[in-house]
C-alpha cells in the first residue's frame, strides 16, 4: 500500500506539473481565470447564476484532489500511529500532511480568481509532496530497517 501511495504521489506531482506547470509564472498562466472575471461577475445576468468559464473544470479537480489527499492523510496517519516515534512528532507530521494539502488544494483555486496566488500554490504545492514523500519515507524505514540490520 505504502508503495502504492508513493507511485500516486510521484504520478500525482508529473500530472499536476505537466497540467499547471511548475514555476509560478506557470501556475498563474494556467490558473487565473484572466481579466474578464471582474466583467463576468459584474454582469447582473451571469453574477450569481452561471460559473465563469473554466472555472467548473477546476473544481471538478480539486473536489478529487480533495478526495485524494484526504484518503492518503488518514492511511498515512494511522500508520504513523502505529509508529514509535513520540507523539508531538507524529501530530506534527499530520498536522504538516494535512494542512499543506488542504492550502495547496485552496492555493489552486484563489488562483483562479487572484493571480498571486500562483506563489502560494507553488510553496504549498512543495510543501504537501514533500510531507507525503516524507511521511512514506520515514514509515518505511521505520518498518524495514530493522530487517535489514538483523541480515
Amino acid at each position: 500500500t505504502l508503495v502504492f501511495f508513493a507511485l500516486f504521489t510521484a504520478a500525482h506531482f508529473a500530472r499536476e506539473i505537466g497540467a499547471n506547470g511548475f514555476w509560478p509564472a506557470e501556475i498563474r498562466e494556467s490558473l487565473y481565470g484572466g481579466e474578464e472575471l471582474s466583467e463576468h461577475w459584474s454582469d447582473p445576468r451571469t453574477a450569481w447564476f452561471e460559473p465563469p468559464p473554466g472555472f467548473t473544470a477546476l473544481l471538478e479537480d480539486l473536489h478529487i484532489d480533495l478526495f485524494l489527499f484526504g484518503v492518503a492523510t488518514m492511511m498515512l496517519s494511522s500508520l504513523l500511529y502505529q509508529l514509535n516515534y513520540s507523539w508531538g512528532v507524529k501530530r506534527a507530521l499530520i498536522y504538516a500532511l494535512s494542512l499543506s494539502a488542504l492550502l495547496y488544494i485552496l492555493a489552486r483555486g484563489l488562483t483562479f480568481f487572484v493571480a498571486g496566488f500562483a506563489y502560494v500554490v507553488f510553496l504549498t504545492g512543495l510543501a504537501a509532496y514533500a510531507a507525503l514523500a516524507a511521511v512514506i519515507g520515514m514509515i518505511l524505514y521505520y518498518l524495514y530497517a530493522p530487517m535489514a540490520a538483523q541480515r
